[in-house]
């Protein structure tokens, strides 16, 4: 199942990222009636069978909604699982060994930090569905985070990303708050965890992420008829 919508909205998450008092996968079901399209499983703190038996919870309810299923840094994860995809990191397996390892209809996400990193392991991206970008803003849901690279070099990215046909999703500290902003740098979507997950309406939260865009599209439109 390949990622076909635009705008995309990825929302990250556990059982560990919702309110105390909310069912997770209710919040997942939320999120979904609201636009979110993509479900990335990130768990860092349950041991492998634990997470093995969530990501298969997770499976089943979002086959029932048509939303692909991405599993943070494993693609033998992902495989047991039967997740759509996977999504790695600069520490992870490459994208090409997970390409080799999931096959062609697998997605693939991979990070980049910079611009740099995009030049030198354009092949490592070129095996990739999309790129997720980031931290673009500070961002609490990952101490270990690299510095954020701020708006003007997201736009850089996605221009540099644009030559190779490859989507960027911009992650990390996005908000209800910022998010117009980051739409207008040209990114295909955007990732979050706590703006969605952290919400008493996951629905209404996940409509805010996507409104602005929206509203631009509706803008552009209007002016191509003035």
């Amino acid at each position: 199942m390949k990622i076909r919508a635009r705008p995309q909205l990825h929302l990250l998450v556990s059982p560990h990222e919702v309110n105390a008092d909310t069912d997770w996968l209710a919040a997942v079901a939320g999120a979904i009636d609201g636009g979110v399209n993509v479900v990335q499983l990130r768990n860092k703190h349950d041991d492998h069978s634990a997470i093995i038996a969530q990501g298969r919870q997770l499976r089943t309810l979002l086959r029932e909604h048509g939303v692909p299923l991405v599993v943070n840094d494993s693609p033998e994860l992902a495989e047991t699982i039967a997740a759509d995809g996977v999504h790695l990191g600069q520490t992870d397996q490459s994208p090409l060994q997970a390409r080799q390892r999931l096959g062609e209809h697998a997605i693939i996400g991979y990070s980049v930090e910079n611009a740099e990193q995009l030049q030198t392991r354009r092949r490592q991206c070129a095996a990739s569905d999309y790129l997720g970008v980031g931290p673009v803003f500070a961002t609490p849901s990952k101490p270990d985070a690299a510095p954020p690279v701020g708006l003007a070099v997201l736009a850089q990215i996605v221009a540099a990303a644009r030559e190779d046909s490859l989507p960027v999703v911009a992650v990390g500290g996005v908000s209800s708050a910022n998010v117009a902003d980051v739409w207008r740098a040209g990114v295909a979507g955007v990732a979050v965890i706590s703006a969605i997950a952290r919400s008493p309406t996951p629905r209404d939260a996940a409509r805010a992420l996507l409104a602005p865009f929206f509203a631009s599209e509706i803008s552009e439109k209007e002016s191509e008829h003035d």
